[in-house]
């Protein structure tokens, strides 16, 4: 397994989801709901993660074989499924307001009044 290669990829993929923070940013900015703060930090947050993945090995440039490949979208559909997609939400309301709850198609979040 090429590690250095899973993580270049990683790295580009987490800095590229970074970039869906912005749509709910400017909706905040927009409607003025007091949720530009979270989505922005969200943002950077998962930038910096995603560079810092892939700064120390962006020169290297080996192919990727199958089994990386493989491991590649696991780490990335975990990774985003557990946490980097609700930042904004625990940035927002805390991890005292959310309920996590396991279901058939994964976890899901709601707010817990």
């Amino acid at each position: 397994m090429q590690l250095a290669v899973i993580l270049r990829i990683l790295g580009i993929l987490l800095s590229l989801f970074s970039f869906t923070m912005i749509p709910p940013l400017i909706i905040s900015l927009v409607t003025n709901d007091g949720s530009i703060a979270p989505f922005l930090l969200a943002f950077i947050i998962i930038l910096l993660t995603g560079l810092a993945f892939w700064l120390p090995v962006k020169n290297f440039k080996n192919d990727l074989r199958l089994r990386d490949g493989f491991v590649v979208v696991v780490i990335f559909w975990v990774g985003l499924g557990i946490g980097f997609d609700r930042v904004g939400v625990f940035l927002r309301f805390g991890f005292g307001g959310i309920a996590l709850s396991g279901g058939p198609c994964g976890v899901v979040v709601a707010l817990a009044n």
